[in-house]
């Protein structure tokens, strides 16, 4: 099991407050909910936009990371996506971002960690612009029995 207790999000935190203005003010952004949060671990389920650039992915992670909390959140990225950053030697546990796959996720949660994931994936970051508001997540389900199995909410 990979300790992720060590990690520290410092610089998961200086990256949200640099980019959340600038990210919420050009998508004109409005976070709603937000007191809904647990301050427990969580398992946060999202949807893309249909964006390459995933503007609610980076949005969500500066909104979280820029203010304080009770439990830091890791965000599962795409395996190729990840593959790239540690290549660039890019500090990606410290960014908040780990290998999409369940173990990764289940370790995170076990650990004490809300982690985010996007079920629907590639397939749903690619799809068409006319469907943008529809939300499919292919029957990827497993992030059910992913909060079944670590006793955590899921935070939509």
């Amino acid at each position: 099991m990979n300790n992720l207790s060590n990690n520290d999000f410092a610089l998961a935190n200086k990256i949200a407050k640099l980019l959340l203005p600038t990210f919420s003010k050009y998508h004109r952004a409005e976070f709603l909910g937000l007191e809904n949060i647990p301050s427990s671990p969580f398992l946060g389920v999202g949807n893309h936009s249909g964006m390459h650039f995933m503007p609610e992915s980076f949005l969500w992670l500066s909104k979280y990371h820029s203010e304080p909390r009770d439990v830091n959140m890791f965000t599962l990225i795409h395996h190729f996506t990840h593959h790239i950053g540690e290549k660039a030697f890019l500090p990606l546990k410290q960014m908040g971002l780990l290998d999409a796959n369940k173990e990764n996720a289940a370790n995170a949660l076990r650990q004490g960690f809300a982690v985010t994931v996007y079920p629907a994936g590639d397939r749903d970051n690619a799809k068409p612009f006319w469907e943008r508001n529809k939300i499919d997540f292919f029957d990827h389900l497993g992030y059910v029995k992913l909060a079944l199995d670590t006793n955590v909410p899921i935070l939509p």
